[in-house]
């Protein structure tokens, strides 16, 4: 009984030393997630912002020169490659938010990885502890004429009545 409580006590100091050593890492992941999701919402913002502007941009150009006073072919080209940028710019935006989704991702692959990792580690050390539990049998020790010390020798009488 004591072997297991002693082989318990064991077990639960390296899981102490564990999660330590394992929070540590997942306080730096949860961090880097909360930044991560941050920045994707500022880039998804940005990204609505900068297509707004291209829709209203290319609307406002394409009808101010098809019904303004400039009817030329080259003012409405020029009106349209203006768009086009605007478009590019918009696509890019829209690139660098599923880039920021994906790194979330990732953060969130690595936290569950990392709790993976805890998990096998406490299941090997409590298996490990528990063996070393299991192996130990009881054993007679007998004594020896050199174990024996006389520390004091008395002679005590008790009357019968």
């Amino acid at each position: 009984q004591r072997c297991y409580q002693a082989a318990d006590a064991k077990a639960d100091a390296e899981i102490a030393k564990l999660k330590d050593k394992y929070q540590t890492k997942a306080t730096s992941l949860q961090g880097q997630l909360q930044a991560a999701q941050d920045r994707a919402e500022v880039l998804e913002a940005e990204r609505k912002g900068k297509r707004n502007d291209e829709l209203l941009s290319t609307a406002g150009s394409i009808l101010g020169s098809i019904f303004g006073g400039k009817r030329s072919r080259t003012s409405v080209l020029g009106k349209l490659g203006s768009a086009a940028g605007k478009r590019g710019r918009s696509d890019a935006a829209k690139e660098r938010v599923e880039a920021q989704e994906n790194k979330i991702q990732h953060i969130h692959h690595q936290l569950e990885q990392l709790e993976a990792e805890l998990t096998d580690d406490v299941t090997s050390i409590d298996a490990k502890w528990m063996g070393v539990a299991k192996e130990i049998s009881p054993m007679t020790v007998p004594l020896e004429r050199t174990d024996v010390k006389v520390t004091q020798l008395a002679l005590v009488w008790i009357p019968v009545p």
